[in-house]
Formats: structure tokens, sequence, C-alpha cells
């Protein structure tokens, strides 16, 4: 069974799905180490989602035997949240061990997606760096293969483990990807590989190509929608860019 993880909502300013979506690798390593990180995992985010999901199944199961996927990942998910307390490491310990379950037993990979997410969270409060880039590694390699999660994500990845030779061979995967989706008459697509170009680019050290690239989107008259969307990289570059690095530079656990 697919687990319903919300998508997002086209009327979001995706400056936010900037943030927080379009590579997993970004925002959580900016929790590495922060056990106050754990904290923001409240309200309607996917893992509140799904909780809620798995538990409205369990009680609503007039008998046994349970579905033990769903009962696996309430369980994963009380310890999650639990992490906020004083017995974090137990709960980041419990995580990781539900997780590992979660993956044998559910092979959809959207929802393996989200499991491993998780248990990067927890292995950023264990502070173990080589599990987190272990998960991280299976994690990104679940996207399809020439997605831009996955080239982007990767390229990221492998400058953190200072693989330069790598990093750039995903990197310039992941601008040649992006261009190639650039003509979609999906906003979210066009929106996405946009990211795509300008995330390679930066990383690739390429900061006047990026800016280039943005000038010339914008000079293609775009909906007004879209040019708000491009202009919100291209008036703030700079910040975007340092935002980038700070995220790879601030990667190792203290």
């Amino acid at each position: 069974m697919k687990r319903l993880i919300p998508a997002i909502n086209n009327s979001i300013s995706m400056k936010l799905y900037r943030s927080f979506l379009i590579l997993s690798f970004a925002s959580i390593i900016c929790s590495c180490g922060n056990k106050a990180a754990t904290t923001s995992l409240s309200g309607d985010d996917p893992y509140e989602t799904l909780y809620k999901d798995s538990f409205d199944i369990l009680l609503h199961s007039m008998e046994p035997p349970y579905n033990k996927v769903d009962t696996i990942y309430t369980e994963m998910y009380i310890a999650l949240k639990a992490m906020r307390s004083d017995n974090s490491e137990q709960c980041a310990k419990m995580v990781c061990e539900k997780v590992e379950l979660l993956v044998r037993l559910d092979s959809v990979k959207e929802n393996q997606i989200q499991y491993l997410e998780a248990k990067q969270i927890a292995q950023s409060v264990l502070k173990d760096e080589k599990g987190f880039i272990e998960t991280a590694y299976r994690q990104y390699n679940l996207y399809p293969e020439n997605s831009y999660e996955r080239l982007g994500s990767l390229g990221s990845l492998f400058l953190v483990m200072n693989n330069k030779d790598s990093a750039d061979f995903y990197l310039n995967k992941c601008v040649e990807s992006s261009m190639a989706n650039l003509n979609s008459q999906d906003n979210e697509i066009k929106e996405k590989s946009i990211l795509g170009v300008i995330h390679g680019l930066v990383l690739l050290g390429k900061d006047q190509e990026a800016k280039d690239f943005l000038r010339n989107q914008l000079n293609q008259n775009p909906s007004e929608e879209m040019e708000d969307f491009i202009r919100s990289f291209y008036d703030n570059f700079e910040n975007y860019k340092q935002t980038e690095w700070q995220t790879i530079r601030e990667f190792h656990f203290k």
C-alpha cells in the first residue's frame, strides 16, 4: 500500500519548497548535532500525516491481526517525537531499528524515502556521521535515476565527503537533466528544473553562468507567477549561494 504523503500545494511559495524539499540533504543536515531540531516534527508535516493515517487504521481495525507496517510505523513515529526528551539517544536508536524493519516490509519507494529520512534525523541526534552519509546515499538512490532529486542530492553529498570528482559528475548531470525539462508546460516541473540548474551551477562554482541563466529565463516573458519565482533567486542570488555553501560547510557533527 502506498502511503499518502502530502504533496506541495501550488499556492505555497516555492522558496519554502526550495528550503525544505528540493534536496532533503539540505534540510536534514541543518539539524545535525542539534537535538532541539527535532521539535520541528510537529504540525502537519509528512511524518505527522503518516502517523495519523497509520494510527487511524489501527484504531478502526475491528479485530487483530493489525497491519504490521502500520504498527511499526506508529512505534517509529512515537520514538521520533520522543527524541525531544531526556532519552533522546535511546529513542533515536529505536527509530533506526524500526526504519530498517519498515524498509524491509514496505517496498513502496516513496515510503522508503520518508523512512530513511527519519533515520537520518535519528542519526544526527546520535552524531553518527558515517551512518548518516550511508543512509543518505541509500535514500537518494531511491529517486528516479536521472531526476534532479537524485543527481543534485548526490552531488551535494559527495561535496561533503570531499570527493570533488564524483560531486562534479553528479552536479553536471543534474544541470544537464534539469535543462532538458525547462520547456515543460507543467509549472511545477519547470520550477524544479530551474532549481536543479542553479543548484548544480552554484556548487560547481559557476556563479556567473547561474546568474546569466536566471536572467535569460526572465527575458523569455514568463508568466507573472513564474517571473516572481525566478526573480526571487535572481534578486537574492548572493543569499541563495551562501545558503547552498553553508549547508555543505556546516554538515559535520559537533
